[in-house]
């Protein structure tokens, strides 16, 4: 191992492995359309470190090696360590700024933004529902693209992949919404978004939020449960986490902040838990007392905090109730806004738009 690690062709300490998984996936899936029986062996970082630390060859076998047991798909393979390349030079085209390297996604800065201000700028991530784009998500349901320019955030929206039915999804939780059992990591490209944005912008590391309506919302929960110390909080509008809550990596030890946004009216993903694909999630207030629990609050009792505001243009008025459990750590707390008589998606008033991001700036990790 020592020998290929010195090999000067292949200097393993620079690959940035998080980005290499997801890309293999993406690469092999989009490219090709291959699926193949390795998989399973690079279905983790860990796997994929523990298979290099196994191979005390030489990097010509190695290579060989790994043409043989991918089915010769070397074009590929070189296709997605190419990422790294894409990783360490911005994409600017007409004006606009992209990160994500083979998944571009164009970044929109607040008006003023000076890439040496001192104190950098908190950054939001908003994740479509499904079957809808990440640009019909902001055109016509969320509308931050104004009020983050105003608040100083750097404001950016990705999309997931397309099902054989066409529909964007992001693979979250186990109940939403991987049908076709892809592999893909949407999770690991998000983690490394972020740390992207992290290192090519001004971005206040303590400021990291991220926001999705539906399976956006589960995938929130999901780099919530991934991820917690890489962002300072996340919103939920009717989204839910895992009904197991083992499978959550870090259960019980997440400090981040949490912010369930849901109608009791909702029919889609229902208020009191339901199944999607044969797969059961719970219900809104066991999602927020779940995370009262991983935070480390020792009360998930909910409290009327007495701020009703009217979150839903289609509900007459203050019908949002804005509740906190009691007994959480300091610098940390789950909240639950419930929209009395909404449905699955809330039509946001500007009022409602304006106390999410009060929210945000108000949940930095401590």
């Amino acid at each position: 191992m020592d020998n290929l690690l010195m090999n000067p062709l292949l200097d393993t300490s620079q690959l940035n492995f998080e980005y290499l998984e997801t890309a293999w996936t993406h690469t092999l899936n989009e490219l090709t359309g291959i699926t193949f029986g390795m998989q399973d062996i690079f279905s983790d970082t860990e796997s994929l470190r523990l298979m290099v630390n196994r191979l005390d060859i030489s990097f010509p076998i190695w290579i060989l090696y790994l043409v043989v047991q991918m089915g010769q798909n070397l074009p590929n393979i070189l296709a997605a360590i190419g990422i790294q390349v894409y990783q360490h030079i911005p994409f600017i085209a007409k004006d606009k700024f992209y990160l994500g390297g083979l998944r571009p996604v164009e970044v929109h800065f607040p008006a003023g933004y000076d890439p040496a201000a001192p104190n950098g700028y908190p950054l939001l991530i908003m994740l479509h529902g499904f079957n809808y784009t990440n640009q019909h998500y902001e055109q016509k349901y969320f509308k931050f693209g104004q009020i983050a320019s105003d608040r100083g955030f750097v404001y950016a929206y990705p999309t997931g992949f397309k099902n054989p039915e066409g529909s964007v999804y992001w693979k979250a939780t186990d109940a939403c919404c991987d049908v076709p059992n892809t592999g893909i990591s949407d999770a690991l490209y998000l983690k490394g978004l972020i740390k992207e944005a992290k290192r090519k912008l001004n971005i206040d590391e303590k400021k990291v939020y991220l926001i999705g309506h539906s399976n956006g919302g589960f995938m929130a929960y999901r780099m919530a449960c991934d991820y917690p110390t890489l962002i300072a909080g996340i919103v939920s509008v009717a989204g839910e986490t895992y009904l197991d809550n083992s499978m959550c990596k870090n259960a019980g030890k997440a400090s981040l902040n949490v912010l369930q946004i849901q109608g009791d009216l909702d029919v889609q993903i229902y208020y009191d838990g339901g199944t999607l694909y044969k797969v059961q999630y719970p219900g809104a207030l066991q999602t927020v007392a779940t995370w009262a629990e991983n935070i480390g609050c020792t009360d998930t009792t909910l409290v009327d905090s007495g701020n009703n505001f009217d979150l839903d243009m289609n509900v007459a008025g203050a019908e949002t109730i804005w509740y906190k459990p009691t007994a959480c750590p300091a610098g940390f707390e789950v909240d639950f806004w419930k929209v009395v008589g909404a449905n699955h998606s809330p039509k946001f008033t500007d009022t409602a738009r304006a106390a999410l991001f009060d929210w945000f700036e108000a949940h930095p990790r401590p």
